[in-house]
């Protein structure tokens, strides 16, 4: 007895066994006398329905790191390693100008420009990418949410994963 899969594989049953798909080979040979007598191959077993809800959210997580890499790939890695730091310094400058701020310090006298425009500056990027951010990450939650109500798999092919920013 023989299975023949979506992909057009062929599985003998009796040793789960792959046959290629190539005449002349005996095992293809066998199948396709098996054929010829009048026999017909199982269908391949549903796929498990945890399964493929597992490998959606997992195919919703790594879209969701992928849309928000796109941002992070616009920088050289140490650069953006210093935003904490950078947003951090800008704040308290902005709400005490007399606050230590070392980096920003250097950041504005390297560009040449006050460190009140640079502060602003910082202050407006972050806020920009964390509202980004949050529409990303919420956008992920709610196709999470349809995913995990999916009763079954026709539902659960239904399900776009669409996380581009909103509005």
């Amino acid at each position: 007895m023989y299975q023949q899969n979506d992909n057009n594989t062929i599985v003998r049953l009796s040793d789960n066994a792959f046959i290629p798909v190539a005449d002349g080979n005996r095992d293809y040979e066998a199948y396709k006398q098996w054929l010829a007598e009048g026999n017909t191959p199982q269908q391949p077993p549903a796929p498990d329905f945890a399964d493929a809800k597992s490998a959606k959210l997992e195919t919703l997580k790594a879209a969701c790191d992928a849309e928000l890499e796109n941002i992070y790939s616009l920088y050289p890695a140490h650069e953006a390693d210093t935003w904490f730091k950078q947003e951090q310094e800008a704040r308290a400058f902005l709400a005490n100008s007399s606050v230590v701020t070392p980096f920003l310090d250097a950041l504005a006298a390297s560009r040449g420009i006050d460190k009140d425009t640079v502060a602003r500056a910082i202050v407006h990027k972050a806020e920009a990418f964390s509202v980004y951010a949050a529409q990303v990450i919420g956008r992920k939650q709610a196709i999470e949410d349809q995913i995990k109500q999916c009763e079954t798999l026709a539902q659960l092919e239904n399900v776009s994963i669409e996380l581009g920013a909103l509005g």
